[in-house]
């Protein structure tokens, strides 16, 4: 186990006396108000205080791709509805009907979400994505980021936000956040359930999901456990991927209630896939050579291994019916051992079809993240007005560690790889041994955050005009150590204050209109240099949006949709200048590249997102987005940059699924099918357009893209115990397409799965 239990006690500890400082803060006036308050829905039996848990979201239908309540938008339960923002959910009937193996297999169904930023990752990320054209972005498990691995097994729902929050959620880039919540234990229920899946690719999963109340409404367990290989189309590719998260949760009253929960998530790949070469001046998709979507450039020895830990401890109690608090400690650890035997990418030669010779990248680094928070909800009614307030304080501590990075030794064989001729790709395989330690091993960073925010939410004339008002303030600092002089520089960053404001109004009582203006901010933890050759610690990146939309529910709800018009600037970009040559003190030269901080992205838009349920037994989900993103300011490289598309972001996407029961036919019992597409446009493959005879030309673009998927299932009974079977295929037409500038999408793939409930 990767925790280090001395620290996870003593930060417990100071969870524990946080709580208790921030709750003394309360006055006494607005308890002794809300306790006085009248409230006809409060709760009046042990199982309502325990079910009635605000930070908590009711489960939804069995098989309704629908939902009418989230937390991810205020942290509490909260109607979608009655949300001044733009957001989208999807559930876990959604998850299972799609048959997603990861989080990106479910945010690219939502209004303006692409898969992959067109950065390298060497296939060590599946969490990347973009969204409203803006990249970079790290998902949140419960409220807190998640790094580089997501399986879907223990995913319950997925909430995504669009525009600025880090109003509620901290550093975050400008165009949304995606806050994924994990299964937890249910008080009452008894249940088991087994999944199984075989298909193309030597593709094998497996699926436990179980939930044991102990004691009914006072102690129950959850575990979600999953096991998965796959080959892939790839040559030489393997990978397994294992999901171990086991829960608990003790109700110590039915007003107060502790869970604790642990994960580890582990993907252990051999041959990992490497990126596809590169020119910024030629269509690869184009002029392949002899590369299709089996391209691999390391060895069977090589391999790209991630270890994910996360533990959880949440408290929560509420006070009475109008205050309630919850406290959560969440640490969470990192791990990425990797040795790939590649070539670079960029292509070189006068034809601009070789590759730059084989190297060997050796490395053993990690993060090490620490979360307290606590946070304070007060609910009373005021003269008509409902009220609501959030107060919360967080502790957040991220250290990086180079573990180990090997600086390569040995020479590379001098042959290049010609991607027409397949007879020069040598597999030569470098290991450790051709490596030594690089004077950076044991570097580490540590970037510390205060955050205090405060949210208000108020209902008048009886729901049908609702704001919501709040503030943030986070004060950063960031340690560095270098290993090899031994010294630690400490930075303290400017602090950054982030406001948000919405208002929205029931025209009609399922028709309403809301507008929303919030901001967000991004540290940059790193030390940068100006041309001068002077060290500055750059402000955070700042972003700021707008949203005009429209929510409705029509049609006794048969029609629910989400249409909104938005801009997003992102600014305090860093870019780098010309290299320059200084002359230090001493009277050494030195060249490097300076940076300023000025850059500035823009994002505007028109997104719709709709859920159909038009007769008992249909059901989908509809979505489009309208993105228009580029460069709006670079004051280094206004010609090559300046007003440009940015990379990877398309103007239009489209996405739908479609749910289809058809009845009874002899023993297949509640049979359905599924069929859903997504469309991307085109988009470019960078934004700096290259210098030809003196001149900027626009670079190569990506072709825009259909993926559709299918599937078919029905219910049967074996000695008195029912089994749900059926096929996915994904990817039905078998499309060949890009995701980024660096890899192919997936191929056509079968999948069939049985699981049944016990």
């Amino acid at each position: 186990m990767l925790l280090p239990c001395p620290r996870v006690a003593a930060s417990l500890r100071g969870v524990l006396c946080t709580t208790a400082a921030l709750a003394a803060l309360v006055p006494a006036s607005l308890s002794a108000q809300a306790t006085r308050a009248s409230d006809p829905a409060a709760p009046r039996s042990d199982d309502d205080l325990i079910q009635l848990n605000p930070f908590t979201v009711d489960a939804e239908a069995e098989e309704s791709y629908g939902a009418s309540t989230s937390v991810s938008g205020t942290r509490t339960r909260t109607e979608i509805a009655n949300l001044p923002m733009s957001m989208q959910v999807f559930t876990d009937a959604f998850i299972k009907d799609l048959g997603a193996q990861n989080l990106i297999d479910v945010v690219t169904y939502a209004s303006g979400v692409t898969e992959g930023t067109g950065q390298a990752t060497n296939d060590g990320d599946d969490t990347n994505f973009t969204l409203r054209g803006q990249s970079s972005f790290l998902p949140m498990r419960n409220g807190f980021r998640r790094l580089r691995l997501v399986a879907a097994a223990n995913i319950d729902r997925v909430e995504i936000i669009k525009g600025p929050a880090s109003l509620l959620y901290g550093q975050l880039n400008p165009g949304g956040n995606v806050n994924y919540i994990t299964k937890r234990p249910k008080p009452t229920q008894t249940f088991g359930e087994i999944r199984l899946e075989v298909g193309s690719y030597e593709h094998h999963r497996a699926v436990l999901d179980l939930n044991a109340p102990i004691v009914k409404n006072k102690l129950a367990l959850r575990f979600v456990g999953s096991a998965q290989d796959t080959e892939a189309i790839t040559d030489r590719y393997y990978q397994a991927m294992t999901l171990f998260n086991p829960s608990l949760t003790w109700w110590i009253r039915p007003e107060t209630s502790l869970t604790v929960e642990y994960e580890r998530s582990k993907r252990n790949t051999n041959a990992p896939r490497t990126n596809l070469p590169y020119a910024n001046t030629i269509s690869f998709i184009d002029r392949p050579g002899a590369i299709d979507r089996s391209w691999n450039a390391s060895t069977s020895d090589d391999y790209f291994d991630t270890d994910m830990e996360t533990f959880t401890a949440e408290l929560y109690h509420r006070f009475n019916r109008n205050l309630a608090l919850r406290a959560n400690f969440t640490d969470a650890v990192w791990s990425e051992k990797k040795k790939i035997n590649g070539t670079g990418i960029n292509l070189q030669g006068p034809d601009l079809n070789l590759l730059p010779r084989r190297s060997l990248s050796y490395r053993d680094r990690g993060t090490w993240d620490e979360w307290q928070q606590v946070e304070l909800v007060n609910n009373f009614t005021f003269k008509g007005v409902e009220v609501q307030n959030i107060l919360g304080y967080q502790f957040e501590e991220l250290q990086f560690r180079a573990l180990l990075n090997g600086a390569q030794v040995t020479p590379s064989p001098a042959i290049q790889w010609d991607i027409f001729d397949r007879s020069t790709w040598q597999l030569t395989n470098l290991t450790a041994e051709d490596a030594r330690i690089a004077p950076s091993t044991g570097n580490r960073s540590t970037n510390t955050t205060h955050s205090v925010y405060f949210a208000n939410q108020l209902s008048f004339f009886e729901g049908r005009l609702r704001t919501l008002v709040g503030l943030r303030h986070d004060d950063f600092e960031v340690a560095a150590y270098n290993s090899a002089a031994d010294t630690t520089t400490v930075t303290e960053a400017e602090p950054a204050k982030v406001p948000q404001v919405g208002v929205l109004y029931k025209v009609l009582q399922n028709l309403s209109v809301y507008a929303t203006y919030s901001e967000s901010f991004l540290p940059i933890f790193s030390t940068s240099r100006r041309a001068d050759g002077s060290f500055y610690s750059p402000d955070p990146q700042t972003g700021e949006g707008m949203d005009f939309g429209v929510k409705g529910d029509f049609l006794d709800n048969k029609l629910s949709l989400t249409a909104a018009i938005f801009d997003v600037e992102n600014t305090n970009i860093i870019r780098f200048l010309q290299g320059v040559t200084i002359t230090n003190p001493d009277g050494t030269t030195e060249t490097f590249s300076p940076t300023e901080q000025t850059g500035v992205e823009r994002s505007t838009g028109f997104e719709f997102d709709a859920r159909v349920r038009p007769f008992a037994g249909a059901q989908g989900i509809i979505s489009y987005g309208y993105t228009d993103a580029y460069v709006k300011s670079d004051v280094q490289n206004p010609i090559t940059r300046q007003g440009h598309q940015l990379a990877n972001s398309p103007e239009h996407t489209f996405a739908f699924f479609w749910r289809q029961d058809l009845g009874d036919f002899g023993p297949a019992k509640k049979t359905f099918f599924t069929f859903g597409g997504r469309f991307v446009g085109e988009r470019p493959i960078a934004d700096s357009w290259p210098i030809t005879d003196g001149v900027p030309v626009e670079p190569p673009r990506l072709k825009e893209y259909w993926v559709f998927n299918a599937g078919v299932g029905a219910r049967f009974s074996v000695f008195n115990q029912d089994y749900r079977v059926g096929l996915n295929v994904k990817n039905l037409f078998d499309e060949i397409y890009m995701v980024h500038r660096y890899a192919y999408g997936a191929p056509r793939e079968f999948q069939f799965f049985v699981s049944t409930r016990f």
